[in-house]
């Protein structure tokens, strides 16, 4: 209640829901939540690699796409423990058929055991 909010409704929902699936109790905790703002906000400062480019030589779009995405199905799948309704939720796509799908696209097959 007396945390500021910097995004929308949806931004908030997100948190709460990523809060829910990290949390190892039957509520969350104030450690939870803290964990889930501390994800926004890192989220929020600018990457370097992916968001400042030069377009004077153009870029590889596609490459970039893939690699973030592999990037975050493999920590979803980790952080939910290989549970694809939870990994959904944690990367915002509607339901499991759309990350198995995902998966699939990205060639994320049981390789998210790894620690990339």
């Amino acid at each position: 209640m007396h945390q500021g909010w910097p995004g929308n409704i949806r931004e908030l929902e997100n948190t709460l829901r990523r809060a829910a699936v990290w949390s190892d109790g039957a509520t969350i905790s104030v450690d939870d939540v803290k964990e889930s703002l501390l994800s926004m906000t890192a989220a929020r400062r600018p990457a370097d690699g992916v968001l400042n480019q030069s377009l004077a030589q153009g870029i590889d779009l596609q490459s970039i796409i893939s690699e973030v995405a592999t990037h975050y199905l493999r920590r979803a799948m980790q952080a939910a423990h290989g549970n694809k309704s939870k990994a959904a939720e944690l990367v915002g796509l509607p339901s499991y058929q759309t990350l198995t799908n995902w998966l699939r696209k990205y060639d994320v097959g049981e390789d998210w055991h790894d620690s990339r």
